[in-house]
């Protein structure tokens, strides 16, 4: 049965998710399902394998569209893996980077255009980022070790500051590795395309030291977004550090703190763009965004389109509480 191989040896299997939610339309489904609230009844679970077996059962329950049943254990798998410390830590990070001072090197001729793309899930990212590489030719999508390395090295040599204030040949350090590191990846390709996944505090950096490099910001309306926070599963690596209204606003809104603070200073550089605009049909958002970045519509571009399978209107029911949390951060 499914639920067989969702575990292994009395252990969830990481597939569980998907194994289950193929259970819509199935005759065993309710079976299974019987079968997963037995295990989540065991006396023998940690807190963690509990928590993934109650996201798996939001996902099963969630393409049976039992809304509420499926609410409530992703609710449960979030209280069973509180993130509060790790938020609070990247919030912190978040704000030291808008106090940092950077002064930008000067432009450099070089035959790759950098382009990086940031957001938050549900923001229309991952439409964007296809979009982008479409239009380079099927560009690959790079998402971390790069980033991740040059800067949290730099970072490392400077920690000591405070407020941050990044000196010139650090940035000329970050230049050099970041070109060297685009070059090794791409070989012969002329478009560069990173979505590291939480870069925004980062975006200073990237900017003042390759000038010729673009970085896309997307967002959306903050109840879809926050929705897709949410529906995340809490114990996979590197889970957004969320789970409830609250922590889903002050998240939101450092996100818009910090793309605020970017495109002061970076105005030619950085490119503030809507999921919702560039998904709609008429194609004007999505020409605008790879013109602003210096690409073109190719016949191998497709009009992004928003999938509603994840709509939060589907749950409007369970997230009275989310729309008023993130809702007041326009207040």
């Amino acid at each position: 049965m499914r639920l067989e191989r969702a575990t292994q040896d009395g252990q969830l299997n990481p597939n569980a998710s998907a194994v289950l939610a193929r259970a819509q339309g199935d005759p065993t489904a309710a079976k299974d399902l019987a079968l997963l609230q037995r295990r989540l009844d065991a006396a023998d679970l940690s807190e963690a394998e509990a928590a993934a077996l109650h996201h798996a059962s939001f996902e099963a329950l969630d393409r049976l569209n039992q809304r509420p049943e499926a609410f409530a254990h992703l609710i449960e798998a979030h209280r069973l893996q509180p993130k509060a410390a790790e938020l609070e830590v990247l919030l912190a990070r978040w704000a030291d980077a808008a106090k940092t001072t950077i002064t930008p090197l000067p432009p450099t001729k070089t035959c790759i255009l950098p382009v990086f793309v940031t957001g938050l899930p549900g923001s229309g990212k991952a439409e964007a980022v296809k979009l982008l590489a479409q239009a380079a030719g099927g560009a690959p999508v790079q998402d971390g070790p790069l980033i991740n390395e040059v800067i949290s090295a730099a970072l490392a040599r400077l920690v000591h500051l405070r407020p941050l204030k990044v000196p010139r040949e650090v940035l000329y350090q970050i230049a050099g590795l970041l070109r060297a590191g685009m070059a090794q990846r791409i070989k012969s390709a002329e478009v560069y395309i990173d979505a590291t996944p939480a870069m925004i505090p980062h975006v200073g950096l990237i900017c003042a030291a390759l000038p010729e490099a673009r970085v896309v910001h997307m967002s959306r309306g903050p109840v879809q977004s926050g929705w897709a926070l949410l529906r995340q599963n809490p114990s996979n690596v590197g889970a957004w550090p969320v789970g409830d209204p609250a922590s889903i606003a002050a998240l939101q809104r450092a996100d818009a703190t910090l793309a605020r603070h970017w495109q002061n200073l970076f105005p030619r550089q950085f490119l503030a763009f809507s999921g919702d605009a560039l998904c709609r049909s008429s194609g004007h958002a999505a020409h605008t965004l790879l013109e602003n970045v210096g690409l073109n519509w190719t016949a191998q571009c497709t009009q992004p389109k928003q999938h509603t399978i994840h709509s939060w209107h589907r749950y409007a029911a369970q997230l009275v509480d989310l729309r008023q949390a993130v809702q007041a951060n326009r207040n």
